[in-house]
């Protein structure tokens, strides 16, 4: 049965919802080198170009022939439809350039992109972050030996004696900017918190200063608003 231009207008609509979906993919796998993610998603991709090719031409397939619709006046000054076999050897080499295209963009997807080296200085706010984030679910569940791991003697020393007694809480970190002198970090940290203490609850919110030293680092010290000090009951 010959394939009319209701059924491109069909393949093309339910094709271009998929494109989108087909080029991300493809950019994604081009990213990790995942050649055969980029060839399925380059296939979708020239599926719908050729479509389109195709839609925009008048080509028709029928058969295994193609035929270009043309549309002659009558005498009458109707329109009549004529079709017009399509010269294979133009068509081939049209079908044959898409082709080449889908095969470059595939071989381009093979290559991971450089990865740029990291900085000494990227690396250490990646670790103080960390640090941060452990700090903050080791106190979350009031696993002090955790704590105790992960900071120096009088940074221990500090946030122990700054807790106060808690049923739970629900604590979260946003680290803000990083400062780096030598060895020494000082992790600027926004903070907000909610503590439930026998049925009550207090919302505190602030900026901390977290303190950080050695290899690896450990929380030396806090500074400014102590997360650690509340609930403040009156």
């Amino acid at each position: 049965m010959p394939e009319t231009a209701d059924d491109r207008k069909s393949q093309l609509f339910s094709l271009r919802r998929h494109r989108m979906d087909a080029v991300k993919a493809r950019d994604r796998a081009r990213n990790y080198g995942d050649i055969r993610v980029c060839w399925r998603s380059t296939t979708i991709i020239t599926k719908f170009t050729l479509l389109r090719f195709f839609n925009a031409t008048g080509i028709e397939k029928r058969g295994e022939l193609y035929y270009h619709s043309n549309s002659d006046l009558e005498s009458g000054g109707g329109m009549k439809r004529k079709m017009v076999r399509v010269n294979d050897k133009t068509l081939r080499l049209s079908m044959a350039v898409l082709c080449l295209l889908a095969l470059a963009l595939t071989v381009a997807c093979g290559g991971k992109k450089a990865v740029k080296p990291v900085s000494p200085e990227s690396k250490l706010s990646q670790e103080a972050f960390a640090v941060a984030e452990a700090l903050r679910v080791a106190y979350v569940k009031k696993e002090f030996s955790a704590i105790k791991e992960i900071s120096t003697v009088a940074g221990f020393q500090t946030i122990m004696d700054s807790i106060k007694n808690f049923d739970s809480v629900e604590l979260t970190f946003t680290p803000k900017w990083v400062e780096i002198d030598k060895s020494l970090v000082e992790l600027n940290v926004a903070w907000k918190g909610t503590w439930t203490v026998g049925g009550e609850m207090f919302a505190e919110r602030g900026m901390a200063v977290f303190l950080l030293e050695g290899k690896p680092l450990k929380l030396s010290n806090v500074l400014r608003g102590n997360p650690f000090k509340y609930p403040e009951r009156q």
